[in-house]
């Protein structure tokens, strides 16, 4: 497999316009129910991609879109098959996998010779967290092995507590669970080195303000457990509505570090780990006081290792930003954008990528300040669960917004532009655009986009309306932030080879290797592999 290129190549490449012609690939379409299927790409090995196809249990109508599935116990899997799918998306293995009936929480990590899947399953009032080793062939490694256990007597809306993840470099794997009914907040961790040996374990206690609403859960290569908390509906010149929490590897605290200025408000606080120069960078939309219109962005970068001082930057957009927004047709107020991703160069800088979402036709039900302290609970009846298969993209209407099954084709779910930010090492920005990419859809998974790094540009992948049909479009930017420099792409033409029946979903599309993505797609009543080369 050929690496991938860092976003360093981005910057610093020249695109030539003899590249190769984009190419789309699909699959056969699956028997089983949309609303049931899903497809999870694990790697490409070999020229191979390796795939897990899962069956949920439950009513279709319970489950929705499948890839947003209820945090409720009609999210367990009732059967587990890996394939391998060759360079044309044929599939040349099929076998179903020796997992226990009713699992869920299933993600992987991929190494060399093998992967991982972790998975949890409950056996009467106790919820199990395991980890199998699978060979590239799709046969076990040795058996699986138990991360934890927790007895619950209040089982009845729990289906997975545990959330596991991994440093950047692999070396370090992390299994936590938060239980955020009781206060003070519990949390567990128990980190593991690659060969899965538990090397240390802790009980702790959050008892603080901007400890109700936790979210960024990562790890950095030196084993720092690092999140972010807020306290709901910040008080105007709170200086406590938002903090950094680090728990060091092999220590049975948590250091908080408030790191708002007591100035302004901020929402949806995203989180950067820079491994490289050791550094932590902290991004978010903020607003003179809460529920106040946007202004623009406040970005701290914060040096992991509390060598450096910490530089806090609140970035407001310029005129002009604005009105090219209102150029584009894209609404000029900054209120309906929510950062989506940010994505870090080895020279130390960063971009934020910022897309305006919308909901209809109660946007209030969704207004990026109201947290609803009530709804948290029902995540779970005790536990909140991290997904790691979105944490790159945040959406209004999931997380405590959720709609319930009631709400499903009440609403209509909008996006009317994209906003990339570069900014230097030290913060400081260095050019702004924003991108047209109108979508429309009662599906809410079907919007969303997905970048590409390839021919020294970054490409956004997203669905857009064309002549009263919804196609897979793609737009460029350039390292000095200069869209449409490819000219095989513009906002109004479809991709090459793309059959209109299908639905494809972007945001869910992952990178197998470079210029290439899988991306899940649907024709008629099911679902499908779509392998995309740029």
């Amino acid at each position: 497999m050929k690496p991938l290129p860092s976003y360093a190549v981005f910057l610093t490449l020249i695109f030539f316009q003899t590249v190769q012609a984009q190419k789309i690939v699909y699959s056969q379409p699956g028997k089983g129910d949309f609303n049931r299927v899903r497809f999870d790409v694990i790697a490409k090995r070999d020229g191979k991609i390796l795939v897990l196809k899962v069956l949920y249990t439950g009513n279709p109508e319970q489950i929705r879109e499948i890839y947003r599935p209820p945090s409720g116990p009609n999210n367990s899997i009732e059967s587990s098959t890996f394939c391998i799918y060759d360079s044309s998306m044929r599939i040349t293995t099929e076998k179903t996998l020796p997992l226990p009936h009713a699992i869920s929480g299933v993600h992987f990590l991929a190494y060399g010779e093998f992967f991982y899947i972790f998975y949890q399953y409950l056996v009467r009032h106790t919820i199990y967290c395991m980890a199998a080793k699978v060979g590239m062939d799709g046969e076990f490694i040795g058996p699986p092995v138990k991360m934890d256990s927790t007895t619950i007597m209040d089982i009845h809306y729990q289906s997975q507590i545990y959330s596991v993840i991994n440093s950047e470099d692999k070396q370090r794997i992390l299994l936590f669970r938060i239980n955020v009914h009781d206060e003070p907040t519990q949390v567990r961790t128990i980190l593991f080195d690659k060969d899965l040996h538990a090397r240390h374990t802790s009980n702790l206690l959050l008892d603080m303000e901007a400890s109700q609403y936790l979210s960024e859960f990562s790890v950095d290569n030196k084993g720092n457990f690092i999140f972010i908390g807020m306290n709901g509906r910040a008080k105007p010149h709170d200086e406590m509505q938002a903090a950094l929490f680090v728990q060091p590897p092999y220590s049975e605290k948590i250091d908080p570090m408030y790191f708002v200025p007591a100035s302004i408000s901020v929402d949806n606080v995203r989180l950067l780990i820079d491994n490289r120069n050791k550094k932590y960078i902290l991004s978010s939309f903020y607003s003179q006081r809460p529920e106040a219109d946007i202004k623009g962005l406040f970005c701290l970068v914060h040096d992991a290792e509390g060598k450096m001082e910490e530089k806090k930057i609140i970035t407001v957009l310029p005129d002009s930003t604005l009105r090219a927004i209102k150029k584009e047709g894209i609404s000029i107020s900054l209120n309906d954008y929510y950062i989506q991703d940010l994505r870090m160069r080895t020279d130390g800088g960063f971009t934020i990528e910022a897309q305006h979402l919308n909901i209809n036709p109660d946007r209030e039900l969704v207004s990026r300040w109201n947290y609803l302290p009530g709804l948290k609970e029902g995540v779970a009846t005790e536990f909140a669960f991290y997904d790691p298969y979105e944490a790159d993209h945040y959406y209004p209407w999931k997380l405590w917004h959720q709609l319930g099954p009631s709400h499903l084709n009440h609403f209509t779910y909008s996006s009317r532009g994209t906003l990339v930010t570069s900014f230097d090492s030290a913060g400081l920005v260095e050019w702004v655009n924003v991108l047209n990419t109108t979508q429309l859809d009662i599906i809410d998974v079907a919007l969303g986009y997905k970048t590409i790094i390839a021919n020294g540009l970054l490409y956004f992948l997203f669905n857009s309306h064309i002549r009263q049909n919804t196609f897979l479009t793609a737009r460029d930017i350039d390292a000095a932030g200069t869209l449409d420099t490819d000219s095989r792409f513009r906002e109004d033409m479809p991709l090459r080879d793309q059959d209109r029946h299908y639905l494809y979903f972007p945001r869910l599309a992952k990178t197998v290797d470079a210029g290439e993505v899988i991306m899940p797609c649907r024709r008629g009543g099911f679902v499908c592999l779509a392998k995309i080369d740029f």
